[in-house]
């Protein structure tokens, strides 16, 4: 008996830790931006810490209500919160971060390297077809295809899921084009779709962004745990403008 209860002690103590951990890190604000000298982007922060944002510098943060902040220099004190704490909110809130500092850690990689225009997707909420992997799409809206522009010529697209395969019309110049209406669109479903002119198809999984998710912060943070890691950029670099 004293060993169960030494077991039921021992896990009500590691439930009540995590719980802990996990209040703490829902009410932290996220630095996703920053030129001011030890504030790095990807920093959690408490609203009650004191900061130092010199003159010429600036944060961009992320509150705990998904809120965003710019913060200019000359500033000190603390940060403070622009709302209650949301308890849903800290898994999203670590995600967020963790994608901020993996993202910091790429540009100190790769430099300044750039994609030529029309190569890589500017807009957030699209289906790249020429690239395989997860892709995050609000609930209930529209989806849209898009192509690189050098794969801009016309030509047909094969989309095959589990559904039978449905084929769309490219026009020369075009890069983008609407999901069929053919297709069933469903979370989490598989696709492959093939553009004629690419050597091969592009593997596709369909997630639905939320929309009980009510900023881009909460959205670009359900996104990166979601595997849409590329858009979730994309979209914390519109927040940090």
């Amino acid at each position: 008996m004293d060993h169960l209860l030494r077991r039921a002690l021992f896990a009500g103590l590691l439930m009540a830790t995590g719980l802990l951990a996990w209040a703490a890190q829902a009410s932290e604000i996220v630095v996703i931006e920053s030129t001011a000298p030890g504030l790095e982007a990807g920093a959690f922060l408490d609203p009650g810490e004191a900061v130092s944002v010199p003159a010429g510098a600036s944060i961009v943060i992320v509150e705990p209500d998904g809120s965003t902040r710019t913060v200019d220099g000359p500033f000190e004190g603390p940060l403070g919160a622009a709302a209650a704490p949301d308890a849903g909110s800290g898994g999203l809130m670590a995600n967020l971060g963790k994608l901020v500092s993996e993202r910091e850690e790429e540009k100190q990689v790769l430099g300044a390297i750039r994609a030529a225009p029309g190569q890589v997707a500017e807009a957030v909420y699209v289906v790249d077809v020429g690239r395989s992997g997860d892709v995050c799409v609000p609930e209930g809206a529209a989806i849209r295809l898009w192509r690189p522009a050098l794969m801009a010529a016309e030509s047909e697209t094969v989309l095959t899921g589990s559904f039978e395969p449905v084929t769309a019309l490219w026009l020369e110049g075009e890069q983008f084009l609407d999901w069929p209406a053919a297709l069933p669109a469903e979370d989490g479903g598989r696709y492959a779709i093939r553009l004629a002119i690419a050597p091969r198809p592009a593997e596709v999984r369909l997630r639905f962004v939320p929309a009980s998710l009510e900023t881009d912060a909460r959205r670009a943070a359900w996104m990166a745990g979601a595997g849409c890691r590329r858009q979730a950029e994309r979209l914390l670099q519109r927040l940090a403008r």
